[in-house]
This record gives C-alpha cells, structure tokens and sequence, in this order.
C-alpha cells in the first residue's frame, strides 16, 4: 500500500505544479521519469490538469512526452477540461493531436455540450466542425 501511496503523491506533485504554471518543475519531474498519464486525485491526469488550467506550453510538453490526449475520468476527457477553460489555442492544439470529442462523461455531457453551457460560442463551433487538418 505504502508505494501506490508515494505513487499518488508524485502524480499530484505534478499536478500541483502544473496548476501553478511551474513548467520547470514539469521538465524536471518528466526528466526524472515520472509517468505523463499517471492519475492523482479523483484519477485526473496531468495532461488533464494542464489543459484545465489552458496551458498549451505544457500541453505540448506533455503530449510530446507521451500524454494520452484521450485521457479521461468520470468528470470528463482532456478536451472537455480544455473546453471548460474557454482556452481556444488548448483545444485547437488537442484537436490537431487526435483528441476525440465524442466522449461523454458520466452525466452526458460532451466537449460540445460543455462548450454550450458555458457560452463560449468560437469552442462551439470548433469543436463542432472540427478539420483535423487546421
């Protein structure tokens, strides 16, 4: 038990440092070989943490290290915390990188559908008509 418990700590040091826009901390922590798409609290990711907080620097950061665009939790997938930041150039960059936009949390709610209930109308259309190719 004792080293899932370290584990946990590790990831969540991440996080936390993701969240206050630490990106040294985050290269030195995936430099020491920390796993991109371990889960901390309530099983969020770091890639999940960084796009809540609309961090594209450490999006790319972490998807070129290996980041699971798809990652998901009960609350919502990477896109959908990219959405709920209302950071256009996050789910812009999360879309080029093949992030699925149809998933659906546990209450149903879609990238789309989060897009909407938070008026943010250009999220919207992005993620409505999204071309890969942009």
């Amino acid at each position: 038990m004792a080293a899932s418990g370290c584990h946990f700590a590790r990831v969540d040091n991440l996080n936390q440092a993701i969240a206050h826009g630490e990106i040294d901390s985050v290269r030195k922590a995936i430099d020491r070989g920390v796993d991109v798409n371990s889960r901390g609290m309530h099983a969020v990711t770091p890639l999940m943490k960084a796009a809540e907080a609309g961090r594209l620097d450490i999006c790319e950061l972490l998807v070129k290290s290996g980041a699971d665009v798809n990652g998901h939790n009960e609350s919502g997938s990477v896109l959908m915390w990219a959405v709920n930041s209302g950071s256009e150039e996050v789910v812009r960059f999360l879309l080029k990188s093949g992030a699925v936009k149809s998933w659906s949390n546990a209450v149903g709610q879609t990238a789309e559908t989060i897009a909407q209930q938070r008026g943010f109308t250009n999220l919207i259309l992005l993620v409505k008509n999204d071309n890969q190719n942009r």
